[in-house]
């Protein structure tokens, strides 16, 4: 129906007679499009209802379409202009939301890291501690079992000398 009034609003300039089937056809467009909530069609029939009356010369009825028209228009497309500022802002709030969380892993992984390795030099010097325990105590052992066989080769070598010494 909107291809209609469109027709007969173009007619309407070489001959007025067309504006009242326009204006018709506007007021059916309009019922239906308000039927089924089609904000876009209405606003497009506001437009139609405004131009018919202007060129009617109703003055009253040009006003309140006008208004009726800018204030759909400005519902219609300042609202979309807020929403896709508001999309553009979550948007970014969740980038540095990410970079955030991002870093923040980074740390964890890095504090992980320096964990790790303090750990493993702990248990490199444990180790190392044992080793060094280990080889003390060994040498420990040795030392008393030279000192045992040297004592052991020492009391044999005073017997024999004394008995050397007692058959001389």
């Amino acid at each position: 129906m909107g291809a209609l009034v469109e027709i007969y609003l173009a007619k309407s300039k070489a001959d007025k007679k067309y504006l009242d089937s326009a204006l018709v056809y506007s007021n059916l467009s309009l019922q239906k499009a308000i039927e089924i909530e089609y904000q876009t069609r209405i606003l497009s029939c506001y437009q139609q209802q405004y131009l018919i009356h202007k060129e009617k010369g109703d003055s009253k009825n040009t006003i309140k379409y006008l208004e009726k028209f800018i204030s759909l228009n400005d519902s219609l497309y300042g609202q979309n202009a807020r929403s896709k500022i508001e999309g553009i802002a979550i948007k970014q709030r969740d980038e540095i939301t990410d970079a955030q969380l991002q870093l923040k892993d980074a740390e964890v992984a890095q504090q992980k890291i320096y964990s790790y390795a303090a750990l493993s030099g702990i248990a490199l010097i444990t180790l190392l501690l044992f080793f060094v325990f280990k080889i003390t105590g060994i040498k420990k052992n040795q030392r008393k079992l030279l000192s045992t066989k040297s004592n052991a080769v020492r009391s044999c070598s005073l017997i024999s000398f004394r008995r050397k010494w007692r058959k001389s």
